[in-house]
């Protein structure tokens, strides 16, 4: 299988400052999550990020659409 095709599991501790008043994290938060699964997607694959920028290749997100 491919790499860039497997799946991954991350765990993420919650802080309180994530969350709203109910304890409910606050959706702007999943951003930041699912930036750190993606980094650490590039690390597990051994992608240097700075390497790569050092060689002019840039890993962005161009769009995000969610619905809640």
């Amino acid at each position: 299988m491919s790499k860039v095709h497997r799946c991954r599991d991350l765990d993420i501790f919650v802080f309180v400052e994530d969350t709203d008043f109910q304890g409910i994290v606050y959706h702007a938060n999943y951003l930041k999550y699912f930036e750190r699964a993606r980094s650490s997607c590039l690390k597990d694959l051994d992608i240097s990020q700075s390497e790569e920028i050092a060689a002019g290749k840039v890993f962005i997100i161009k769009t995000i659409n969610i619905e809640f």
